[in-house]
């Protein structure tokens, strides 16, 4: 579907998911491939490894040709460095969610957290779907009848959506600025969608 969007002329935007796909090696690495940033919610046992630090060698150390920092099994390069965002509420005796991205490395911790927690509107969005609009009420037999109800209850969705935001005062859509000091470009980042007519 990624490659789909794209070849539609979709700007790439940063790509979120959870646990189902961020723990996948493969999807991340395919989403690395084609260049898309991507904040991905991953189980709390996902082994993840900090970058080597520098050791001065000392005399009777072994060669640093016999070893080799690198997993040879599932790359013959270094992973690109990423993110790990750790959410830990105070009080708790261990942290509540985790997420790896690949987003820059200027990226502020404000747009950061606001992608990884964009997850949570989705989800409110997929529920209000079904629950105030039936999306999960077709009973149907045929693709193109299920499609037609999707599309129009998508329609009435956004509609809806819609006369919400532009009754509500202050309502941000847009990630956070960058904060003082980060480079990253808004462009990178975010993208404006093309004319469908």
């Amino acid at each position: 579907m990624i490659d789909q969007a794209g070849s539609w002329g979709i700007p790439k935007g940063v790509i979120v998911c959870d646990c189902a796909y961020g723990n996948g090696n493969p999807f991340r690495q395919g989403l690395i491939d084609r260049e898309l940033f991507y904040v991905a919610k991953i189980e709390a046992k996902t082994i993840v490894f900090n970058e080597p630090r520098k050791t001065r060698r000392r005399e009777g150390d072994p060669p640093s040709e016999y070893f080799r920092l690198i997993d040879r099994r599932t790359s013959k390069s270094a992973p690109p460095r990423q993110w790990l965002l750790i959410e830990w509420p105070k009080g708790e005796p261990e942290p509540a969610k985790y997420w790896i991205s690949n987003l820059l490395p200027q990226t502020g911790i404000s747009r950061l957290v606001f992608f990884a927690k964009v997850r949570w509107r989705i989800e409110q969005s997929y529920q209000q779907l079904k629950e105030e609009l039936g999306l999960d009420h077709y009973e149907g037999r045929g693709y193109s009848g299920w499609h037609h109800h999707v599309t129009m209850t998508m329609l009435a969705y956004g509609f809806l959506l819609l006369e919400t935001l532009r009754n509500k005062k202050n309502f941000r859509v847009d990630p956070p600025e960058s904060e003082a000091g980060d480079a990253a470009p808004d462009s990178v980042l975010v993208g404006d969608m093309p004319d469908l007519q």
